[in-house]
């Protein structure tokens, strides 16, 4: 049996990333690159975490068309 405390924390982490993934596509649609880690021990005790290690954003002074 599924504990409903879990499946509460599943769905507030899948509504976040896709909430990030949103964004993140809006920011790299202007040109931003951002590098995103999992970091951490990988154990029960001490878990994973999303570091932001950079972002940066490009611009263009000059594109030739064809």
């Amino acid at each position: 049996m599924k504990d409903p405390k879990i499946t509460k924390l599943v769905s507030k982490f899948k509504s976040e990333v896709d909430q990030i993934n949103k964004t993140w596509a809006e920011l790299q649609a202007e040109g931003m690159y951002i590098d995103i880690r999992a970091e951490g021990t990988h154990t029960y005790t001490d878990p994973k975490f999303f570091t932001i290690s950079r972002m940066t954003q490009s611009v263009e002074y000059f594109k030739e068309t064809k």
